[in-house]
């Protein structure tokens, strides 16, 4: 085939977007070195029937039967934004920034980090 018939651009993969899901797996891969381990977050990403993306933010307590909260879901389909955030309020987010503000506002919340904070003391008590 020759490059006349090669319709696709030469850049198709330049400046290639960082997708939500691993955003959120970076995040979460803080939170055990933060807490010793005795809280860790998780992430869980599928493809629904319709083809859309769903990625679900949770904390977890191993110590405690592995006791899970969930803090968010997020939802978007194959061009990514805007994406959809369910769970906390129903909000839509247009680009990477709003998320990386979303996340972080969601992260140091008073809530959240009230619930990490009594998960780890729980998990301490059963350890003793």
């Amino acid at each position: 085939m020759s490059t006349e018939d090669d319709y696709w651009p030469d850049d198709l993969v330049k400046d290639v977007p960082n997708v939500p899901v691993e955003i959120l797996k970076q995040q979460a891969s803080l939170l055990g070195g933060k807490t010793g381990n005795t809280v860790v977050a998780d992430v869980e990403s599928y493809v629904d029937g319709d083809g859309d993306f769903m990625i679900k933010f949770s904390i977890r307590a191993p110590a405690l039967s592995n006791y899970s909260y969930e803090l968010f879901r997020v939802w978007h389909n194959a061009e990514l934004y805007p994406l959809s955030i369910w769970g906390v309020s129903d909000v839509s987010l247009n680009n990477e920034k709003e998320l990386r503000d979303f996340i972080r506002g969601q992260l140091q919340s008073e809530k959240t980090v009230r619930i990490v904070r009594a998960l780890v003391s729980q998990a301490r008590q059963q350890a003793k």
